[in-house]
């Protein structure tokens, strides 16, 4: 999406801009599953901002606008993005029950990409709860998803996430470093 390469690019108020323009052009489409879309697509950016309010304002968007239309695969979607908000928000046992709870209803072929991002959240909480092992075996299979589908796009902030772990759990600064740098350099290239 636009509002992703922009924030990739280093703008963020640019990406939080697109997405509120995204939101609104959907809105005027008419057509529920274009407004889903756009809703599923527009959340990873406001959360990368940092925007955690705005984020779960479209996360509950989603799933209301989606239960009310009869669009499970979206109230599904909407509620992995719920669980992953309440991770950011501290609340990670809630976040992560809420999350896991959503895996199961994601059609494994359509929503590659989105569950890669779920496993990131998941191994964010899982790192806060000092589970590092689970952390880094839900990393690693986001890893092996981004791969496997060719979506580049997550990848540097998939090695971040892993080197964030690593860190956590008392692997050498030297090491993470090297991460972080790979990350910065993928990212540049994009």
């Amino acid at each position: 999406s636009h509002a992703r390469s922009l924030w990739i690019r280093g703008l963020p108020e640019k990406a939080l801009r697109a997405v509120a323009q995204a939101i609104s052009e959907a809105d005027g489409l008419d057509h529920p599953v274009s407004l889903c879309v756009c809703l599923v697509w527009a959340i990873p950016p406001v959360i990368w901002t940092g925007d955690f309010l705005y984020a779960s304002q479209i996360a509950d968007r989603l799933v209301a606008f989606a239960q009310s239309h009869v669009l499970s695969q979206f109230q599904t979607l909407g509620t992995g993005w719920q669980g992953a908000l309440l991770i950011r928000n501290g609340k990670t046992e809630e976040g992560l029950a809420k999350l896991r709870g959503s895996f199961g209803g994601q059609d494994a072929a359509r929503h590659q990409l989105t569950r890669a991002s779920f496993l990131l959240e998941m191994a964010v909480g899982e790192a806060d709860l000092e589970n590092f092992d689970e952390a880094l075996r839900a990393v690693e299979e986001a890893l092996e998803r981004i791969e496997k589908n060719s979506e580049g796009v997550l990848l540097p902030e998939a090695i971040r996430t892993k080197a964030e772990i690593l860190s956590k759990s008392g692997v050498s600064d030297a090491r993470v470093h090297e991460m972080l740098l790979r990350s910065i350099k993928i990212a540049q290239q994009q």
